[in-house]
């Protein structure tokens, strides 16, 4: 049975696609875009970040049973570097659909990220690329401004048919570039695409509260 090494999961994101979605980083990434917001997740995973697929649809099921509340809109599946576990991916993505249904989001849509551009990617992971309703695809680039959703002006966004493309269109017009804070077990997550300046008012305002990083996954 295939492993899907994991760094964390989220709910809800509302900054990474379209609506409430939950959040699923990948452990392990070799690109290393430089200026890259989560350099947490780029060494190799550990022994205890291996989850089977169905152990991991069982955590992201009761994670998003926590009282919260709201609908379910899509699942967003980043990294860490997705396409480097093509196989472990091809076989998360299904299941995440079949999960979806089972709730009464058959609507929702599966989001993947990925450093390498769309060419790449589908090399690496046809099966996987196909059954992703969406693509956000290339390496991060400091210098070349993005969108809400991408980092950069070089990523490109790949959808599965008209129907993903007029959601993400209609999403991305009234989308604001921002990001969620997400204080965990003394960890501070930031989740989203960061406009200038922002890491450093996250420092600036959490040392104002006496909260003082001892490392950030934003510099070397």
């Amino acid at each position: 049975m295939t492993e899907v090494a994991v760094n964390r999961l989220h709910w809800p994101v509302t900054v990474l696609g379209p609506g409430r979605r939950v959040g699923v980083w990948f452990q392990g990434c070799s690109i290393g875009c430089p200026g890259c917001v989560s350099r947490d997740t780029w060494p190799s995973p550990g022994p205890s970040q291996y989850f089977s697929v169905g152990d991991l649809i069982d955590r992201i099921d009761a994670l998003t049973n926590d009282g919260v509340g709201g609908p379910i809109d899509g699942v967003t599946v980043t990294g860490g570097e997705p396409f480097e576990q093509a196989e472990a991916l091809e076989e998360l993505l299904p299941a995440l659909r079949e999960w979806l249904d089972s709730r009464g989001a058959g609507s929702a849509d599966l989001l993947v990220y990925t450093g390498f551009d769309a060419a790449e990617a589908r090399r690496r992971g046809p099966g996987a690329f196909a059954q992703a309703d969406a693509v956000i695809a290339g390496p991060f680039r400091v210098a070349e401004p993005g969108t809400a959703w991408w980092g950069s002006g070089n990523q490109r966004l790949v959808v599965r048919d008209d129907r993903i493309a007029d959601r993400y269109q209609a999403g991305l017009q009234s989308a604001r570039a921002e990001v969620q804070v997400s204080v965990e077990a003394g960890q501070v997550f930031i989740i989203g695409i960061p406009p200038r300046r922002t890491l450093a008012e996250v420092e600036s305002r959490l040392a104002g509260s006496g909260i003082r990083l001892e490392s950030v996954s934003w510099r070397p």
